[in-house]
């Protein structure tokens, strides 16, 4: 059970650090439209 909840909180991690790279990347992408509109 231990092992289990270790498991747990390590795909949370995983998960939370997925999501800020992925607004990231969605942070990038308006930068890089917006680039583009300008041209």
């Amino acid at each position: 059970m231990e092992n289990d909840s270790a498991q747990f909180i390590l795909l949370a991690r995983n998960l939370s650090s997925y999501k800020s790279k992925l607004g990231d990347y969605e942070a990038s992408g308006a930068r890089l439209l917006a680039f583009f509109q300008i041209i």
